[in-house]
């Protein structure tokens, strides 16, 4: 009987090899740490107020600085801001959304023929500025929604006294009287209006339709009682339908929803 002692084959070492071995896993991409790696030693975009509502971001990147603008109007899936590159004393500027590479590209060819820098550079900037920019946009949206989810604190003496006026026999008077500083008359739809607005607070709650003839007070009577709601339950639509509410779901909960009225026909009164 002949036997074969020769090496063994590559396909039957691979077998061996693995044979009963788990496969293995794929690294992780840790998004942080290349970030963090891309950005070591970087300066910090510093924010310069401009205006009321306005903040601007300057970011230096060795003799070049670029001023960014509208930073904070951006959604988690934009990043479209006014641009300044200041060198040597000369500036270019332009709007783009820096999550687009070909408007990227724009801004440094444009860059080089106004100013004479680099083309190479610019790209090279503008990768650094979108990352630092976009942690900024990031933070702020979250600072944002932070402050969404938080539930508003009251004064303790505000809170004292809106209970002690809460408890009074005589509640609906007062309200009667507070609206009537903004609308005069109405005092049944007043207090349907508010009772309705405040049955958010109930299991099932109450919707009401405000219908009257054109220019009637329809809307300055809905904002007076509105006014006496919280701000952060009260949800102003331009335009609402059932479609928007379903997949709203339960964020809707224990709010208050202002959909517009619609235009009558003619001859029919307008809700």
């Amino acid at each position: 009987m002949a036997s074969s002692q020769g090496r063994p084959s590559k396909a039957s070492g691979a077998a061996a090899e693995g044979k009963g071995a788990p496969p293995s896993a794929a690294p992780a991409f840790d998004v942080a740490a290349v970030k963090a790696s891309s950005l070591a030693g970087l300066e910090l975009p510093v924010a310069v107020p401009d205006g009321p509502d306005r903040i601007d971001y300057y970011l230096p990147l060795g003799e070049r600085t670029y001023r960014a603008r509208g930073v904070m109007k951006n959604t988690a899936d934009t990043l479209k801001v006014q641009l300044r590159l200041i060198w040597e004393g000369k500036q270019h500027t332009d709007v783009l959304d820096l999550n687009q590479a070909r408007l990227r590209r724009s801004f440094a060819r444009d860059a080089h023929e106004e100013l004479g820098i680099e083309e190479d550079v610019v790209r090279k900037d503008l990768g650094l500025v979108y990352l630092k920019l976009e942690d900024v946009r990031d933070e702020h949206i979250r600072e944002l929604l932070e402050k969404q989810d938080a539930p508003p604190v009251m004064d303790p003496a505000a809170e004292a006294a809106a209970l002690e006026r809460l408890k009074s026999p005589k509640l609906l008077e007062g309200v009667l009287a507070d609206l009537d500083l903004f609308i005069a008359g109405e005092s049944t739809n007043k207090k349907l209006a508010y009772l309705a607005t405040t049955s958010r607070l109930l299991e099932a709650p109450l919707a009401i339709i405000v219908q009257s003839s054109s220019a009637a007070g329809k809307s300055a009577l809905m904002e007076a009682v509105l006014g006496l709601m919280p701000p952060e339950v009260v949800e102003k639509h331009s335009a609402l339908t059932q479609q928007a509410l379903y997949y709203r779901g339960k964020d809707m909960a224990y709010r208050i929803s202002r959909s517009p009225r619609r235009r009558a026909r003619r001859g029919r009164a307008t809700p």
